[in-house]
């Protein structure tokens, strides 16, 4: 992966509006576990489910009116959401149901599944915030420390990292499975999301258009050109395809020679807010125009 800070052009992207004709409310985040299902959440609850590599939506009922921040799955059929009011869902069904399983009150911010044991969330304000563990799928939850946590990521139950600040942004990582923590990295940027394509090699993305990777795991990070001026909002990495999205629909990609500007051809979006890459080629962004949601695809 390509981590310098290179001149940076503008593309022609090969994108879709795939947002259902019927209308959805705001979304939030969406992801992939693998290159035909994804799942996608947002404001009053909603959840919708693609079996299609994201050319079509099902509306599913999650059993919550509350706002729905972040979703990540296991495999297609394992997965939580989670969001306001220390909302916390689970499903082992491919979404057919949702159980409750939250850790605490406050606004959940982020959400990391390991795996089928391991699960990761966080929660903040402006002066508190939490990093709950469960190693039972979210039966029991345990404290790994006080964070005002906005993103997880995590390789194994002894490796991970959390990005945390309300005014500030910082980076800690623990080798140890949360026993202990070393913050890496702070800066004044407000950063917002965290990709990893492997152990070593990563980014996070926030105001301004910025861009910061790490090629050791995250023992440091360096700013990278993005050649976007507008906030981005959330940063995907697979198979080598890097792509991060933010105000105005923007779209930067990394295919591992440096970053690019894409052009989506989609118009009147305001802002998408999350990305998952399916694999080298296609990907899936949502966020919203006005007051509605909005879903792009990577063709």
């Amino acid at each position: 992966m390509n981590t310098d800070t290179l001149n940076i052009t503008v593309v022609q992207g090969n994108w879709e509006d795939v947002t259902p004709s019927s209308g959805i409310p705001v979304l939030w985040d969406v992801h992939f576990p693998d290159q035909n299902t994804g799942y996608a959440v947002g404001v009053s609850g909603v959840i919708i489910k693609s079996t299609d590599g994201g050319l079509t939506w099902q509306s599913q009922s999650s059993g919550t009116a509350e706002e729905l921040k972040t979703v990540m799955f296991a495999n297609s059929n394992f997965g939580f959401a989670a969001g306001n009011n220390g909302t916390v869902i689970k499903t082992t069904d491919g979404g057919s149901t949702w159980v409750l399983k939250s850790p605490g009150n406050a606004d959940m911010t982020d959400i990391f599944v390991l795996d089928q044991s391991n699960i990761y969330a966080c929660n903040g304000t402006s002066s508190n915030g939490n990093l709950y563990y469960s190693a039972d799928a979210g039966d029991t939850w345990t404290s790994l420390g006080n964070f005002i946590g906005r993103a997880l990521w995590f390789n194994s139950v002894a490796s991970g990292m959390i990005l945390h600040g309300f005014f500030d942004s910082n980076i800690s990582t623990t080798s140890d499975s949360g026993l202990t923590w070393q913050q890496v990295f702070t800066t004044s940027d407000q950063l917002e999301g965290l990709s990893f394509l492997d152990s070593q090699n990563g980014y996070t993305v926030g105001t301004g258009g910025i861009i910061y990777a790490t090629g050791n795991g995250g023992s440091s990070w360096n700013s990278v050109s993005s050649g976007v001026s507008e906030n981005l909002h959330a940063v995907s990495i697979k198979n080598l395809l890097a792509i991060a999205v933010g105000d105005l629909g923007k779209a930067v990609i990394n295919s591992g020679s440096g970053w690019q500007v894409e052009v989506t051809g989609v118009a009147g979006i305001g802002a998408l807010h999350g990305i998952s890459v399916l694999n080298g080629q296609n990907a899936v962004a949502v966020g919203y125009t006005g007051s509605s949601g909005k879903i792009i695809r990577r063709k």
